[in-house]
């Protein structure tokens, strides 16, 4: 606080501290009378009983509460300061911005802040003055209490009562005008809704008809629980009876404390003393909670907007809160956005000339009001953006892709374009146009002009027959060895154990057929997962069968093709029974 600028400026911060009168808070506000008069004042301009009405309403807990989730929410968030528009880029802009940020605590304290932004939206009117320490150029807020600021109709100004000083020359009364440069080189106004009759739109007004209800709602539902929490005990006495036995008993039930036995003499014809308590039949209690509960609800909508932020009764819902919190953030970015501009022209702006030489380099103190983001509801968010992405590109609509996604902050690989959306029938329509036509001599050609069959089996089929002669043109040069020296070792074998014998024999010298199997993989998964689609496509079958059938009909394609290209040196015979299944192999060699 003992800074002072390199360059110092011609104008000086003033020197002269004043002191506030004291403060005493006698009023009762017990009656609509007293309540409706600091009203009148306070629509004159004065606005002594308003605040010390205020003073009172703190005390309240619904009121205080409230405006603590309110003022809180403002302070409690973070501040940051900003260039001027147009100086975002500027050096000298930034170096000032960064020290204000430095400088923040110093010059304006939350409990400060909090302060003039009470005054300023219970009344309209906050006034602060800028305090410097001795040596000191650094401003530092300090709040007035509006009890002894007036507004005069006539000088169309403030006038503010101070204790008077040996050497003051006004008195004790100073004038202060809010347009005028010397008093603003002094005092801060902060007036929400303006100087002309800003305090006619203070909160004061609407609150104070409910929080006088609540205090007599509390006190009249004490007394009502002091008066039935204990019962009137009634007793009945008979009009012939000895007046010694009647003092008596009256005497007794009178000091009748939390005993439950109480004596009542009878005589021989039934006729004697009888204790009864006397309760209230109706539920008269609920006139008391029912006010209450509706001077809550405005005490809450008065400060926030709205309640259900802070109760969501069985009417109500999570949605709606979520929904309503939002009208109190808009709430909270009000007083955000006039604190700012307040304490910026008021405030910071001396401080800049004084340690910058610039006024015109002030920067905004602006707080964060922006809620954290939920993760649930902005994923969900992004669903729908995708679903609606979607559904665009289906529909061929002239969308900027890469522009939506910037805007919905979906981040793009870095050099890949978008890819061309084609419908998937389209291309399926591709791949059969694509596909030779079948030998019109062979089975699947026959299969094919019956209009009977099912679309799937013919497709699937032609599939199939593509994916049999790819297989044999990669793997029959590969397969054709392994597959002759298998058949010749198990040739003649009499047991499994002697057949897994001479395997292992033929090919323990043999490099292990990772290409190979590779191969055979490949195609036995494509044509299982073309019979899947092929049967699925027609009419759906336990699962079991449906890859049973697609295993077989791979298998039966791998031996197609090695049956369709034997070796020069080799040969390979493969007998098959009446529905096709091989039954039997044999090869023979030339000369054997």
């Amino acid at each position: 606080t003992s800074i002072v600028p390199s360059n110092e400026p011609s104008t000086r911060p003033p020197g002269r501290l004043y002191r506030e009168l004291p403060l005493y808070g006698n009023h009762l506000w017990d009656s609509v009378t007293t309540v409706r008069s600091a009203l009148t004042r306070l629509n004159e301009g004065d606005f002594e009983e308003a605040a010390l009405m205020v003073d009172a309403m703190m005390a309240d807990d619904r009121i205080s509460g409230v405006w603590s989730c309110r003022a809180d929410g403002l302070t409690g968030l973070p501040l940051e300061m900003r260039t001027p528009k147009g100086l975002e880029m500027d050096k000298r802009a930034l170096d000032v911005a960064t020290a204000g940020e430095v400088m923040w605590q110093n010059l304006g304290p939350e409990q400060a802040i909090a302060e003039m932004l009470k005054w300023g939206r219970f009344l309209g009117v906050g006034l602060a003055e800028k305090i410097y320490a001795e040596g000191s150029w650094v401003p530092r807020l300090k709040v007035w209490h509006p009890r002894f600021l007036k507004w005069s109709p006539f000088k169309r100004l403030f006038m503010l009562l101070v204790e008077p000083t040996a050497d003051s020359q006004d008195g004790g009364l100073l004038e202060l005008d809010p347009l005028d440069p010397d008093v603003q080189r002094k005092w801060i106004f902060y007036c929400p809704w303006g100087t002309d009759r800003g305090w006619m739109n203070g909160r004061v007004r609407p609150l104070a008809i409910p929080w006088i209800i609540r205090q007599w709602s509390w006190r009249d539902h004490a007394r009502h629980n002091e008066v039935h929490g204990i019962p009137i005990r009634k007793v009945k006495v008979p009009s012939r009876w000895d007046p010694d036995e009647v003092k008596k008993a009256l005497s007794e039930i009178a000091r009748l404390a939390s005993e439950s036995i109480v004596r009542c003499p009878v005589d021989d014809e039934g006729h004697g003393f009888d204790v009864e308590l006397v309760e209230p039949k109706g539920n008269s209690f609920e006139a008391f909670t029912t006010l209450a509960a509706r001077a809550d609800v405005a005490v809450a909508v008065s400060l926030l907007g709205q309640n259900l932020t802070t109760e969501v009764a069985d009417k109500g819902s999570r949605a709606a809160a979520q929904v309503h919190d939002r009208v109190r953030q808009d709430v909270i970015r009000s007083d955000a956005e006039t604190l700012s501009t307040c304490l910026r022209a008021g405030l910071m702006a001396d401080w800049t000339e004084f340690h910058h030489g610039d006024r015109s380099l002030t920067p905004w103190p602006v707080w964060d009001i922006i809620p954290p983001r939920d993760e649930m509801q902005a994923g969900t968010a992004l669903r729908a953006v995708f679903e609606a992405m979607l559904i665009a590109r289906q529909t061929k609509l002239p969308v900027d892709f890469p522009a939506t996604c910037e805007n919905y902050g979906i981040m793009l690989e870095h050099g890949i374009e978008i890819p061309t959306w084609e419908d998937p029938l389209i291309t399926v329509a591709k791949i059969k146009a694509a596909t030779p036509a079948p030998d019109p001599g062979s089975s699947l050609a026959r299969m094919s002009a019956k209009s009977d069959l099912p679309p799937g089996l013919v497709r699937g089929q032609i599939y199939a027959d593509g994916v049999k002669d790819s297989l044999a043109a990669h793997a029959g040069p590969l397969l054709k060895p392994y597959l002759a020296k298998v058949l010749a070792a198990i040739d003649g074998a009499a047991s499994y154990e002697e057949i897994r014998q001479r395997v292992l024999a033929v090919f323990q010298d043999e490099a292990a057929p990772t290409e190979l199997a590779l191969l055979i993989e490949k195609a036995m998964m494509l044509a299982e997962m073309n019979g899947v689609l092929a049967a699925r496509e027609d009419a759906p079958e336990p699962e079991g069968a449906v890859q049973a059938r697609a295993l077989e009909r791979g298998l039966t394609a791998i031996a197609s093709a090695i049956e369709k290209r034997p070796t020069p040196a080799k040969t390979i015979e493969i007998k098959r029974d009446e529905k096709g299944h091989i039954v039997a192999a044999t090869s023979t060699e030339e000369g054997a």
